[in-house]
């Protein structure tokens, strides 16, 4: 009966990640009220039920991990810092400190004891094809030049991130390349230089490290040899397509060195020199919550830093940005566990290790519980399947050293 109620939770709050991301993107398209009240709702709600379900875990399994408690420790310093600073402001503040990391930590804990519901599998397939079809209109304005024009693009990026629980969750191989392909047109069409590049080189990490890590495939160097040809036909087509139609997609990648990312340079150095001429009591430990957004407005501006790693020097400090990183140096480590050690789940995590590194670089990620969610979600479910692994490898060793 216990495990049913789990895993019913777990399924609901997956559910409600569903609505949440559907109505953000509605909301992209059309900014109306109703809208943006329901998604503030449905954020709410999904917020809620997190912590009731991780309350629940922790008065059940009250035992604190290392890595838990790294991530545990740093958003309570976002909180106490932005409170002090009095940039803990309802409920924007508490759903994007909160959200991503109560989904990581939920689905760690329910994986370490539990196998992933099927109807998430399910729900992912659905989630995807939900993605891409809400994802032209975006498109399509944002081509038409109509309202925030790199606004209302930003969440296309969904495309790439909830790539990973597709991986995981489906394993028919030709569904994958399909939603894969999908993906690199949509992010292409969209004229997003950040994501196209994570699209595309995301594809070519997850195919040669797949082929890596399955044992049931024969004569890999000829796989390796048949996804480069295929790979450098899909350039040239590419290329063609780009000339017939004007995406003007591999004009804005050659104006990337000109432009500097849309005049990302200045932004970025402009927060830098406000955070080298804050007192030192400011550098150490932040000025709060989005601090750059509602206090600093680069050039009078109201926006984020455009690069997660200097948003959260600036909102956090040094000491906030270093328990950050360390975090974030554990997912590596068991990145690398994992490809030593073969792990089918391999592919996925350096791909969203790929997501990190670009979207941390110039774009928002893990300052806005939006397009990091999806990303959080596995990145639980590879934890907690790592640790169910490590303890039945123990118990197996420990049967064979009795007997």
């Amino acid at each position: 009966m216990r495990i049913k109620f789990k895993t019913q939770s777990i399924t609901l709050i997956y559910y409600m990640v569903f609505i949440v991301t559907a109505l953000g993107m509605l909301y992209k398209y059309a900014p109306l009220g109703i809208l943006r009240r329901g998604y503030i709702a449905c954020r709410l709600l999904l917020l809620t039920l997190l912590c009731i379900h991780w309350i629940m875990n922790f008065a059940k399994n009250t035992k604190l991990y290392k890595d838990n408690l790294i991530l545990i420790v740093f958003v309570c310093y976002e909180l106490i810092i932005s409170k002090i600073r009095g940039l803990l402001i309802f409920p924007d503040a508490y759903i994007d400190i909160l959200t991503w990391p109560l989904l990581y930590l939920c689905f760690k804990n329910f994986m370490r004891r539990y196998k992933l519901p099927k109807r998430i599998g399910k729900t992912t397939r659905m989630m995807m094809i939900m993605i891409f079809l809400l994802s032209i209109p975006l498109i399509i304005k944002h081509r038409l030049g109509d309202g925030n024009v790199g606004g209302v693009v930003f969440y296309v990026y969904y495309c790439i991130t909830f790539l990973p629980m597709v991986l995981y969750t489906v394993e028919d191989s030709k569904t994958k390349n399909r939603m894969f392909l999908i993906t690199i047109l949509l992010l292409m069409l969209s004229t997003k230089r950040s994501g196209t590049v994570v699209a595309v080189i995301g594809y070519v990490i997850y195919l040669f490290n797949d082929v890596r890590v399955r044992e049931n495939i024969r004569n890999k160097g000829r796989k390796y040899l048949r996804y480069i040809f295929v790979m450098i036909l899909a350039v040239f087509m590419l290329y063609a397509m780009d000339r017939v139609f004007s995406f003007a997609i591999f004009e804005r990648l050659r104006a990337l060195s000109s432009d500097q990312g849309s005049g990302r340079e200045y932004i970025w150095a402009y927060i830098l020199n406000a955070f080298h001429q804050a007192d030192t009591n400011i550098r150490y430990f932040g000025h709060g919550f989005q601090a750059v957004y509602y206090r600093l407005k680069p050039f009078g501006v109201d926006r984020l830093a455009h690069n997660s790693y200097l948003e959260f020097l600036y909102d956090y400090g040094y000491i906030g940005l270093s328990i950050f990183i360390m975090f974030l140096i554990g997912m590596v480590r068991k990145a690398i566990s994992a490809f030593k050690n073969r792990d089918y789940k391999t592919p996925i995590m350096l791909y969203t290790l790929l997501i990190c590194v670009v979207f941390g670089y110039t774009s928002y990620l893990f300052e806005e519980s939006a397009i990091m969610v999806p990303i959080a979600i596995f990145w639980g479910c590879f934890d907690g399947e790592q640790y169910k692994s490590k303890n039945n490898l123990i118990a197996e060793l420990f049967i064979e050293a009795s007997s």
